[in-house]
């Protein structure tokens, strides 16, 4: 939780999937802007979807706020789930 008016760092993240291969092949990922402050909790889900070519992939995930005060995150309940086509 960041209090309004501090004049903290706003962090932003980007999640990206990659090959587990030394290639590392971005497969996927999202960016979640500066992540505005508040002075209660609030969860935000992102997601994104890829394709991938082999049976293992890298999660990174990569703060991208420089250092100083604030800056800081939370992540609970990450998830990767298989996915079907529809047709």
């Amino acid at each position: 939780i960041v209090q309004a008016s501090k004049n903290m760092l706003l962090p932003y993240v980007t999640i990206q999937i990659r090959s587990a291969t030394a290639a590392s092949v971005l497969y996927a990922e999202v960016e979640t802007g500066p992540l505005p402050e508040t002075s209660v909790l609030a969860w935000k889900k992102y997601s994104l979807s890829f394709v991938a070519t082999q049976t293992s992939v890298v999660l990174l995930v990569t703060l991208g706020a420089g250092g100083g005060s604030g800056s800081d995150i939370a992540l609970d309940d990450i998830q990767v789930r298989s996915c079907v086509p529809l047709n």
